[in-house]
């Protein structure tokens, strides 16, 4: 999957992101996602923030970290959080505060199949775009270049 064939043009400055990923805490489990696999992942990503009118540096900022929490694995679990309850996915939600996401998401979880993979990324999208509080405010910067106004 070459990402200059890419129907949005996504640039490849996102697509690329080839960050070091060290987890935070005890405890993760990850399915290893081979390198066609996580290209894949990244380039559904990336198109989902970009049909959702986020900047290019704003879907950077989102997918810098997913490289982080979750190496752009849908199904990261990490068992036992910082503040000891279970995190799960892209962005690792955890399971105190969004505990809905792990039933929305149940069916999916024991397939590593690239369906599944597909299916789970954009069940997370939706949720992120659709059900977390914080979600308005972050849409008020994509209007602005400017810090202060953004903050």
């Amino acid at each position: 999957m070459s990402t200059s064939n890419i129907d949005d043009k996504i640039d490849e400055s996102i697509i690329g992101l080839n960050l070091i990923v060290t987890p935070q805490s005890e405890g993760r489990i990850m399915k290893k996602l081979d390198s066609h696999q996580i290209l894949a992942n990244k380039i559904q990503i990336a198109k989902y923030l970009k049909q959702n009118g986020l900047t290019i540096y704003q879907a950077a900022a989102i997918m810098g970290n997913m490289a982080q929490e979750s190496s752009f694995n849908p199904n990261a679990l990490n068992r036992k959080d910082l503040n000891g309850y279970a995190s799960y996915g892209l962005i690792q939600w955890n399971e105190k505060y969004y505990p809905q996401i792990y039933k929305i998401c149940a069916p999916y979880r024991d397939d590593p199949s690239p369906s599944s993979q597909k299916t789970l990324i954009d069940i997370q999208m939706k949720y992120l775009f659709n059900n977390t509080s914080r979600y308005d405010e972050f849409k008020k910067t994509t209007s602005t270049y400017n810090v202060e106004k953004a903050s």
